[in-house]
């Protein structure tokens, strides 16, 4: 099992979605991710079990 999974992610800025590699290996995150398209940063909140993404949320 690959403790990194790719997932996209839809901007709540610009509309567009964007593929994000979340390392799974680490149960709970809070990252800022800037959309690729748009370059506008993204706070998420990632739940994972390893090798799965099991919630994903993010705020502006």
């Amino acid at each position: 099992m690959q403790p990194i999974v790719s997932t996209d992610v839809v901007c709540p800025h610009c509309g567009e979605t964007f593929n994000l590699e979340v390392d799974t290996s680490q149960s709970e995150q809070d990252l800022i991710e800037d959309c690729s398209i748009c370059c506008r940063p993204i706070n998420l909140t990632i739940r994972c079990r390893p090798g799965e993404i099991v919630a994903l949320a993010f705020s502006q």
